[in-house]
């Protein structure tokens, strides 16, 4: 979901999520993260390319870049959860106001 816009988009979407949620919420998005060279997989480049000519600005990120957005919005206990298939959870929690 969040590869469907813009980088500073993406920390303004987390940013809400991050306001909406009680304390001891959890926010899990699944996404199909370069690597950190962002030299493929190849489906996840290609799918990058198809979100910056069919988005305004979309685009997929590294899996260090989500983790980084998702401590700029505030979340805590900022994980990665790899499973199988080409999707990755990454997982952040809201432990204080």
């Amino acid at each position: 979901m969040l590869h469907d816009y813009a980088p500073e988009t993406q920390l303004a979407i987390l940013r809400n999520i991050y306001q909406a949620m009680p304390v001891g919420g959890r926010f899990i998005a699944s996404e199909t993260p370069l690597n950190a060279d962002k030299s493929g997989p190849e489906f996840t480049a290609l799918l990058s390319l198809n979100m910056l000519v069919s988005t305004d600005g979309g685009i997929e990120s590294s899996p260090q870049e989500y983790l980084t957005r998702f401590r700029q919005a505030g979340f805590s206990q900022v994980r990665i959860m790899d499973i199988p298939g080409p999707r990755t959870l990454i997982v952040g929690e809201k432990t204080t106001n």
